[in-house]
């Protein structure tokens, strides 16, 4: 091949990968209704980013170190790390110290906190989250009955379910924010870190209909404390998704977690097995995509 055709060759080849990035990185933006949430596969812990169906973004929870940023990454265009609001569910080194990082990175203008967290002693992770997230003048702490709307639409909202103001626990697991994201007819229930206890409270204070949801974000990894049979029937999801480390070293998910989601119905989506799930609705029905 001559130089002049050969270099004729590569820069004709070079504008045409510059073009199919730019299509792929325009057709993200193409207008869609649905609602996005990725599970982010940041092993042993949680990162959840929601994407609404007008583009703003929220995330839940950063995970146990920084690779949440590359995770990130992964699922939105290469240009763009807008992400608007973080919620901490709660005050764990496996769910906070990510947020640490993105914090830095996002110029994130909500930050939610669980109202009880300010009761629990601080070690120096939860130091070090809070002198990163005290220079914001957006920090709000959340408590049950709060409802909030991150979008455009009515009928797309959160509601917060767990702990209320006056919370007292010894165990900072149970101090998690559980929240129900609702987008017209698909509700999704997320539940941090809470054990048995506190599901069945949010048993006995909630109606049914109330905690009837097509997708649930099993608590604690799956761990055996949580995702008692009561919580779980009521929830009766037809989604569940845990997010844990590959081959951890505390067993999650447990067999009796399985079961129990397996008695319910739900389909079980894990990260150790799937790395990051991706979760899709139009507001009438949900599904995963990977």
């Amino acid at each position: 091949m001559k130089l002049k055709s050969y270099v004729y060759y590569v820069i004709t080849l070079f504008l045409f990968g510059i073009v199919a990035v730019l299509f792929s990185e325009l057709s993200y933006f193409q207008i869609e209704n649905d609602l996005r949430i990725y599970f982010l596969d940041v092993g042993q812990g949680d990162a959840i980013l929601i994407e609404t169906p007008h583009k703003n973004r929220i995330l839940v929870d950063g995970g146990p170190n920084a690779i949440v940023i590359q995770k990130i990454h992964d699922v939105l265009p290469l240009f763009d790390t807008t992400i608007q609001t973080i919620i901490a569910t709660h005050n764990d080194a496996d769910h906070i110290t990510g947020l640490i990082a993105a914090l830095t990175l996002f110029d994130s203008k909500n930050i939610f906190l669980a109202s009880s967290s300010q009761n629990i002693k601080f070690d120096t992770i939860t130091n070090a989250f809070r002198d990163t997230y005290s220079t914001n003048t957006g920090v709000s702490f959340l408590k049950t009955n709060d409802k909030i709307f991150l979008d455009t639409m009515n009928d797309f909202y959160i509601q917060i379910l767990h702990p209320a103001a006056n919370f007292e626990d010894d165990e900072i697991n149970n101090h998690s924010i559980v929240f129900k994201l609702q987008y017209k007819k698909v509700c999704i229930i997320f539940t941090g870190d809470i054990g048995v206890a506190i599901e069945n409270n949010l048993a006995n204070t909630f109606q049914q209909e109330d905690l009837d949801c097509d997708v649930l974000k099993v608590a604690h990894h799956g761990s055996e404390s949580s995702t008692g049979a009561l919580f779980a029937g009521l929830v009766s999801p037809d989604i569940a998704i845990i997010s844990a480390g590959k081959e951890n070293k505390y067993g999650h998910p447990h067999q009796s977690v399985l079961d129990t989601l397996e008695k319910v119905g739900a389909e079980v989506y894990r990260t150790d097995k799937l790395g990051t799930i991706q979760v899709v609705s139009d507001g009438e029905k949900v599904w995963v995509e990977n």
